[in-house]
């Protein structure tokens, strides 16, 4: 995966936020070599002093309908997270968690969650694709996968027939024909000179 760095100083409102993930595909007739689906790694480190809230519910657009997910931080423990704790047990430092989503053409290539803004930092990596090269925008609350075409793979080469794959059956049934033709015409040739 391409992994771009994105700093900035955050002031929390701790109000709800939408994020979203949008996948931009710029192959105009070589659509045939898209994947069936991508996969974005989210990534979120909480500050330390970040409030002890900790759910954030994910969901997903899917032609018009959201379905929710959760996905938690802080000392909720959820199967489908990675809980990475700082190195010393001394001083807690951020806390940073994972998750990979799977973005496919059936959510319209469209990915988003709502979290509380609490001053924790949300980044985005995509999954790299063979013939694309990847380009990550980040924009306000979002992030954009830009997929663009490189050399799509060459045909596969046409190889000229050999002898052997000649069509013989036609062949044949021509000459056969041919030569039961002659043979009637010297039958027919002869009983008209026998007259």
């Amino acid at each position: 995966m391409c992994e771009q760095k994105h700093t900035e100083t955050v002031v929390p409102t701790y109000k709800d936020v939408n994020y979203f993930i949008t996948v931009v595909w710029n192959d105009k007739g070589y659509e045939k070599y898209r994947p069936d689906g991508i996969v974005a790694q989210i990534t979120h480190s909480a500050a330390p002093n970040a409030e002890d809230n900790g759910v954030v519910k994910t969901s997903y657009q899917n032609s018009g309908s959201v379905s929710p997910k959760t996905l938690a931080y802080r000392g909720v423990d959820v199967s489908s997270l990675i809980t990475l704790l700082s190195e010393t047990d001394e001083t807690p430092s951020a806390t940073n968690t994972s998750q990979d989503v799977r973005i496919t053409p059936a959510m319209n290539w469209h990915y988003e969650w709502t979290a509380r803004d609490d001053g924790s930092v949300w980044n985005v990596i995509g999954e790299k694709v063979e013939h694309y090269t990847l380009t990550t925008k980040t924009v306000d609350h979002g992030w954009i996968l830009e997929y663009q075409i490189i050399m799509p793979p060459a045909p596969d080469p046409v190889i000229p027939g050999t002898g052997e794959e000649f069509p013989w059956l036609p062949v044949v049934l021509l000459s056969v024909s041919g030569v039961v033709l002659v043979i009637f015409g010297i039958i027919s040739r002869r009983k008209a000179h026998d007259k």
